[in-house]
């Protein structure tokens, strides 16, 4: 499927296809085939987001086409009927529940005329006794918010952003990011990445199947947290966690595991080609450090003990890890994990450490940042991803607190929710939207 017919499914919007210029139909806009490939992708989104410009639209482009809907999609216009009302009536229960979660923190201003809209398009007419509530509310909670809801911004005082690239070691940059602030110095994310996942099984498991060089998945950024203070911390100017090898991360780090193994196996010790990579993930890795570890190394301990000769002077580190989470979210076990609060306390918890100007990290859902209106986050549903937040203001011209969010996409600003305000990597982000897509959040003290 081209990018283009894939955008203009999901906008749904006249004004996408006018921009483009490209038909959604593709280059046969007759053929049976483009139809019903455009109402496969239809049935599969049309719950999560208004569809019922591009059903008329497949409509439309039948009719135009001389044929029925029964001939083409073994349906007829009255199922594409039903699928576009349910369609507008899922967009409103969206909607409302934005209005719903925004009405606990402050005004309702930026989702009302929305609100009104779909009310209409769905025929709920006797909306006003309840818009009117809801601003009442909306205005109550703007009033306290606007007064515990003090300017902070502690980006200023953290290193540049960074990007993890192709990895999924959000946690470990979000851990980095704490600890940097705490100790006045860039720690390196990569350290806490290689340390957190190269534990005894999956050395073993690296050893039999010869494996990559550590698990590129996710993690816990508390559990991380806490596991750092043993050896101490590694500085970013040591162990770099970005790939400055003109290719990815993840693949710069496969080559080298995969040529240093070959060059253990074959007990070679010139180690010259291979200290030329070596040195662009491990700076701090002196060529006779290599050869060392050439020499002293199993296949499988490879780059954790090429991690350890670019890490020679750790800083010791000793503080609290405090982890909270929000009641209702983890399923069993997770529960027992750390502390279980209402979300109120939650957002509490957050504001708290704000306020003595300490950075927290939030696991929140990724699906978010892209799309606000996406559907609402669940245990089941949710892209989970970790971040900073550095900051917060109070917007007086939507009535909301705002919190900065830190991430580690890099510096740039595309791929954010347009509605979100993003200068350098750093989004700004609206109370009810942060308390709706994260459950747990940790801070060191």
């Amino acid at each position: 499927m081209n990018l283009v017919f894939f955008v203009l499914i999901f906008l749904g919007s006249l004004g996408a296809i006018a921009q483009t210029g490209a038909s959604p139909f593709g280059e046969d806009p007759c053929a049976d085939s483009s139809a019903q490939e455009f109402f496969s992708i239809l049935k599969d989104s049309y719950d999560k987001t208004d569809s019922t410009f591009s059903i008329s639209l497949l409509k439309a482009q039948i009719k135009k086409c001389g044929k029925t809907t029964k001939d083409v999609l073994n349906v007829d216009d009255g199922f594409l009927d039903s699928m576009a009302k349910q369609s507008r009536e899922k967009e409103f229960s969206k909607i409302k529940t934005n209005l719903e979660k925004a009405s606990q923190y402050g005004e309702i201003k930026e989702h009302e005329k929305d609100f009104i809209n779909y009310a209409k398009k769905t025929g709920n007419t006797d909306y006003e006794a309840y818009l009117s509530q809801k601003k009442a509310q909306g205005l109550a909670a703007a009033a306290n918010e606007k007064k515990s809801c003090s300017p902070v911004d502690m980006s200023k005082e953290m290193p540049p952003i960074r990007n993890q690239d192709s990895v999924g070691w959000c946690y470990a940059f979000t851990a980095a990011d704490l600890l940097s602030y705490k100790m006045k110095k860039n720690i390196s994310a990569a350290d806490i990445a290689l340390q957190d996942q190269d534990n005894w099984l999956d050395s073993i498991e690296r050893g039999v199947k010869g494996s990559t060089a550590a698990d590129f998945n996710g993690g816990w950024f508390s559990h991380s947290l806490q596991s750092m203070q043993r050896k101490g911390l590694c500085l970013e100017k040591d162990l770099s966690s970005e790939d400055n090898s003109g290719g990815t991360f993840a693949d710069s780090l496969r080559s080298l595991d995969s040529w240093g193994r070959a060059t253990i196996a074959a007990k070679r010790q010139e180690c010259d080609s291979l200290y030329a990579e070596t040195k662009k993930l491990f700076p701090g890795a002196t060529l006779s450090d290599l050869q060392e570890v050439v020499k002293s190394s199993s296949k499988r301990d490879f780059i954790n003990n090429l991690r350890e000769k670019s890490c020679k002077q750790r800083i010791p580190a000793q503080y609290e890890v405090v982890t909270i989470t929000k009641q209702g979210y983890y399923k069993k076990i997770y529960d027992k994990l750390a502390r279980n609060s209402p979300e109120l306390d939650y957002a509490q918890a957050l504001d708290e450490q704000l306020s003595n100007k300490n950075p927290v990290g939030v696991s929140i859902d990724a699906n978010g940042l892209s799309d606000r209106r996406s559907p609402a986050t669940t245990y089941e549903n949710s892209a989970s991803h970790a971040l900073s937040v550095v900051g917060r203001r109070f917007n007086d011209s939507t009535g909301q607190c705002e919190y900065l969010l830190r991430n580690s996409y890099g510096a740039g600003c595309s791929g954010y929710d347009s509605t979100l305000e993003c200068k350098k990597g750093m989004i700004w982000m609206p109370k009810p939207d942060l308390m709706s897509r994260t459950w747990g959040l940790s801070y060191v003290k």
